[in-house]
């Protein structure tokens, strides 16, 4: 079947010429229920011809696809916010006990009551620096809404993602329908578009 044929016609006309002593077989192995739901799919869905098909799928795929690489880089982004607010936090009220260290006398014993608040000072201090060079930190009210604005983002393309994923398996299930009903050998597929043998497995 080459592509641009009307799909319809190829699946009636693969009927028809089984319908001879052999037919009997060939109804039970591909079970005409199964001819009949993928040629009304087809139908519904104005899915005439394999290169259409293809191209459905192959639009759906990368629409998918970028939608997870999306999603990753709003969860990475989610995850560095989280830490920047928490090491701000961290800076900000450890700082006043830093800088109330004394001048002059008693150093050595302020330092070692409030060794913990130095520690944590020094880690956020150092973390930090790697995010804002510029030593201006942003108010975490600032970072907490860009966080909740990517998790509502993050949200609205997991349902994207989990609806569309039915839709995709189902053109693919009717591709390798197609492939079952007519004969299509994978290498005759694979020459006629290289790009399925990828997509199918």
């Amino acid at each position: 079947m080459s592509i641009g044929r009307n799909l319809i016609i190829d699946i009636e006309n693969n009927i028809k010429a089984k319908q001879s002593v052999g037919y009997a077989n060939w109804a039970r192995k591909y079970n005409l229920k199964l001819v009949a739901e993928t040629v009304n799919y087809l139908t519904e869905h104005n899915l005439l011809d394999m290169e259409t098909l293809d191209k459905k799928i192959s639009e759906l795929s990368d629409l998918n696809y970028n939608k997870r690489e999306r999603l990753k880089t709003i969860e990475k982004r989610i995850k560095i916010l989280e830490e920047q607010i928490h090491d701000i936090d961290v800076y900000r009220k450890t700082k006043p006990v830093v800088e109330g260290i004394p001048k002059h006398f008693g150093k050595d014993k302020y330092k070692n009551e409030h060794e913990s608040e130095f520690i944590l000072y020094a880690a956020a201090e150092k973390s930090l620096k790697k995010h804002f060079s510029r030593g201006k930190l942003p108010l975490i009210k600032e970072l907490r809404a860009e966080q909740k604005k990517l998790r509502t983002e993050a949200e609205k393309l997991k349902s994207e993602i989990c609806n569309e994923k039915p839709i995709l398996e189902e053109l693919k299930n009717m591709r390798r329908n197609i492939e079952m009903f007519l004969g299509c050998d994978d290498s005759q597929s694979h020459e006629r578009n290289p790009k399925w043998t990828g997509e199918l497995e």
